[in-house]
């Protein structure tokens, strides 16, 4: 569904509670937004396969929105981004927005703690705007996919060792040799935070899928079409009427409020049925899927 056929199926006047309302396009925008980070936050629907470069003497590894301080060459061609203090490493994957002719996704070398240019990338001269931003591509991690986080160089699984906001083994994680990692702590903060066993003393690299929400540059606008899968359309103009009509904040709507609320979760709960289905046939078939 595109942006325009979600607006022209939502825009317009309905009557709730016994009254007209004008439902207007940014209405349907804003609401939308709400509702598909609110669906992927909830319903395991978009996954991504992402490195993650684990370094030595670290343990932590969160991934916030950084901006962009300038831009260089970085001597061999490619283009250098200056970000003071930024914590990515060798073989990240990060989606630069809003710098004109490098908007999209790169892979990344590691310069030093300031600096790090883009894969692949040929310099030219370009102004940074100051609403310029970089994104991990784990920023919009809501959680990784089980028996998928792997050890490139030894080939072993890491099992997920956080639950409920409590360490299964009483917040101790074991020692391990410095070539490998076991397990691995997700952490619900804004934004994400990964906790791998140890400090490793080598650097090792990683992969893993994960489960996510949108990220910033996806959200639904006349020029962004929804990422909601197709199959699951309804279940966003079912949530994007909800926010539209929660969002007026009139307390004559209420009762409309409400019942679109539940339609909302009944929903949700039909999609996570249907999922946990085709995840299950999957994984019976060798596609090392759990649920």
């Amino acid at each position: 569904m595109t942006s325009e056929e979600l607006v022209g199926l939502l825009q317009g006047e309905y009557n709730y509670g016994g009254r007209s309302i004008d439902v207007k396009t940014d209405e349907v925008y804003f609401a939308a937004r709400l509702a598909q980070k609110n669906i992927l936050g909830q319903v395991r629907l978009l996954e991504a396969r992402v490195n993650l470069s684990l370094v030595a003497n670290k343990d932590t590894y969160q991934f916030p929105i950084r901006s962009i301080s300038a831009v260089s060459d970085d001597g061999n061609g490619a283009l250098q981004i200056t970000d003071t203090g930024h914590p990515f490493n060798t073989g990240d994957l990060l989606y630069v927005d809003r710098l004109t002719g490098f908007s999209g996704w790169f892979n990344i070398t590691k310069v030093d703690d300031d600096n790090y240019s883009l894969d692949g990338s040929t310099y030219t001269t370009v102004t940074v705007v100051v609403t310029a931003r970089v994104y991990h591509a784990l920023y919009a991690m809501v959680s990784v996919k089980p028996g998928t986080f792997v050890n490139l160089s030894s080939g072993n699984p890491l099992s997920e060792e956080y639950e409920a906001g409590v360490y299964r083994d009483g917040n101790v994680f074991l020692a391990q040799s410095p070539n490998d990692v076991h397990r691995f702590a997700l952490q619900a903060t804004d934004p994400p935070t990964i906790i791998v066993q140890g400090i490793p003393s080598i650097a090792i690299n990683t992969k893993l899928t994960i489960y996510r929400r949108p990220y910033p540059f996806e959200n639904v606008s006349a020029a962004v079409d929804p990422i909601i899968p197709g199959d699951y359309e309804n279940l966003l103009l079912t949530g994007t009427r909800y926010f539209i009509l929660l969002n007026r904040k009139d307390a004559r709507l209420s009762k409309d409020i409400a019942e679109l609320s539940r339609l909302f979760e009944v929903e949700k709960g039909n999609a996570r049925r249907i999922l946990a289905k085709l995840r299950r046939v999957e994984k019976a078939r060798g596609g090392g899927l759990e649920v």
